[in-house]
Formats: structure tokens, C-alpha cells, sequence
């Protein structure tokens, strides 16, 4: 094939090619498309992680907790913070049940000496067993908003309640996921949604936060 057929072929097939493997190229081009952070906290700030549930929601006390830890984790692992309010300071205040319960965001932040609050309201936290209790299936939504000390709203900065978010945990045979296991894998899987508004990951990361907490 002699240099001017070369180039002929080539200009046929590279756009075909191209056109295929877009997808490929682009990741070799521009990288894995990673999906950029939502907000990124300030650095060196010390962070509260607080969450509150709706009235009649069956999380307990040490389900929170649980849900503050793993975010508290994740954040460190993945450098978004390194400095965060001791849970102790949080405990103490709410031993106050009555002061608690009256005090803003920013009450909160200022009684533990927190630069940043991540605040996350739990709407529904649902983990049951269905049709006879053969199957068993979890969902949790959940509001985020970031304030800081003086209460002023960083983030989302429009005027809604705050950022919404869901988790499903798929229906399941009960004889290998029992109603505990979903109640736990709905808080890992919340935690490790939220924790992702915060720094850049790729883009399957928040589907596959549910899928490995579901195992």
C-alpha cells in the first residue's frame, strides 16, 4: 500500500474509530471523569459532623453515632479534613436534653468550638422485612447542608432546605440479609454518600457505595 492510500484509510478510519471508542479516548485524553466535590470545606478547619433524625425515625442514639464516626473516617481518609471536634464535647451538650433541643446550628458550633458544622437531617430510615418476612429491603433520605460558626449557610447556597439525598439497600431474601444487616449497611451506605459530596471521585463511586454496603 503505497503512502497515499495509507493516508486515504486513515482519514476514513480514525474518525470511525474515534467515533467507537469516544468514551476510551477521552478517558486516555482527560482521565477517568472523575466527578468534582460539591463543596470543598476550608482547610485546617475544625469540623462537626451533627446529625438529626424526624421524630419517628427508629435510629437510636448509637446509630447516629455510628453515622458520625464513618463520616468523620471517610473525610480523613480522603484528606477533606484533619481536624474535627472530639465526640465528647457533642455528648456532653446533649446530656442537656431540654438546652440541646433549643439551641440553632450555630449554638451547637460555638458550645463545641466547631469552625465548620456538616449537618445532616434524616428524613426516612426504613430497614424491614416484607412479604412474610421472606424479604427484606432498607431506604434512607436524608437532607446536607454545610454552616459555619456564625450560622451562615455555605453551602447549598440557594434557598432549599438543603442538598437531598437517597439510599436504597435492594430487596433481598431475609435468610441472607436480615433486617439488622440492611439497618447497618443503610447507615455505612448514607455515610459514604455524603461523605462523597466532599471530594472528587469517580462518577460510580455513589452507586457502588450502595452495592458494597449491601454485601
Amino acid at each position: 500500500m503505497n503512502n497515499r492510500r495509507r493516508l486515504l484509510v486513515a482519514a476514513f478510519v480514525l474518525p470511525t474509530l474515534l467515533a467507537l471508542a469516544g468514551c476510551q479516548v477521552a478517558y486516555f485524553i482527560f482521565g477517568q471523569g472523575d466527578q468534582p466535590a460539591v463543596f470543598k470545606i476550608p482547610k485546617q478547619s475544625r469540623v462537626l459532623v451533627l446529625v438529626d433524625k424526624a421524630a419517628n425515625s427508629p435510629m437510636t442514639v448509637s446509630d447516629l453515632q455510628s453515622l458520625i464516626n464513618t463520616m468523620n473516617l471517610l473525610l480523613y481518609q480522603n484528606k477533606v479534613a484533619t481536624q474535627f471536634v472530639p465526640a465528647f464535647r457533642l455528648t456532653n451538650l446533649q446530656r442537656n436534653t431540654e438546652l440541646y433541643q433549643s439551641m440553632g446550628i450555630a449554638d451547637v458550633a460555638a458550645a463545641v468550638r466547631a469552625d465548620i458544622v456538616v449537618y445532616i437531617y434524616m428524613r426516612k430510615f426504613s430497614a424491614k422485612l416484607i412479604s412474610d418476612k421472606q424479604i427484606s429491603e432498607g431506604y434512607a433520605s436524608a437532607i446536607v447542608k454545610v454552616v459555619d460558626s456564625k450560622g451562615t449557610r455555605l453551602w447549598p447556597k440557594d434557598a432549599t432546605d438543603g442538598y437531598p439525598i437517597t439510599v436504597k439497600i435492594p430487596e433481598a431474601l431475609a435468610s441472607s440479609q436480615s433486617s439488622a444487616a440492611v439497618h447497618n449497611a443503610l447507615i455505612q451506605a448514607v455515610a459514604q454518600k455524603v461523605a462523597l459530596l466532599f471530594y472528587s471521585h469517580p462518577q460510580s463511586s455513589a452507586a457502588n457505595a450502595e452495592s458494597s454496603a449491601n454485601q
